[in-house]
């Protein structure tokens, strides 16, 4: 692996904003900004994040009952789900999400 290769797995995956948080937090906001990027859309979000639709439902009940939700919940509007779906169109598992 060359040293750019390296230092493009590095920044990928870095960990330092993480260190000293709670591995719960780290679920909590990887969750909810997977689900943000698919537009409230809860099979695309648990299919990227390999959990099941259900763990994925208990876990965002769990969230809003300790009142740590976003602000926006319920579904996308019609023009939301159609740009998420042309981003995630060439959508590869193990690859990072498009913005």
């Amino acid at each position: 692996m060359s040293h750019q290769d390296q230092s493009q797995v590095r920044t990928q995956f870095d960990i330092e904003p993480h260190v000293g948080r709670k591995l719960e937090d780290v679920e909590r906001e990887l969750i909810l900004k997977t689900l943000a990027r698919c537009g409230g859309n809860r099979t695309w979000a648990s299919d990227i994040l390999g959990i099941s639709i259900r763990t994925l439902r208990n876990k965002l009940l769990r969230y809003e009952d300790e009142g740590n939700t976003p602000a926006k919940t319920g579904r996308a509007t019609k023009s939301e789900r159609e740009a998420h779906l042309a981003r995630l169109k060439n959508f590869e598992p193990g690859r990072q999400l498009p913005s």
